[in-house]
């Protein structure tokens, strides 16, 4: 694939070393013929988890799991609103 060692490091980082968003990254770089991550590339790995991982963890969850966690994004984004509008 021809990728720098900073590159193959940065994305050893990125993911944490979870071989399958690894492995996302090498076959949407490998396909769009990248050399380093793009914003299309992140954007199909993150598509690729979303769609593979994340949906699957979540339908997987009992519905009081999901609620709370509901719970917690929700405060989360209501926390970064407050801030942002009171600086």
């Amino acid at each position: 694939m021809g990728l720098s060692e900073e590159v193959a490091y940065e994305l050893a980082i990125m993911t944490k070393g979870y071989a399958f968003a690894y492995q996302a990254f090498g076959k949407y770089m490998w396909e769009s013929k990248e050399k380093e991550i793009s914003p299309i590339v992140l954007a199909q790995v993150d598509e690729a988890l979303a769609q593979k991982v994340y949906d699957k963890i979540w339908s997987e969850l009992s519905p009081k799991d999901k609620w709370y966690l509901s719970f917690i994004v929700q405060n989360d984004s209501m926390e970064r609103t407050k801030k942002a509008s009171y600086g």
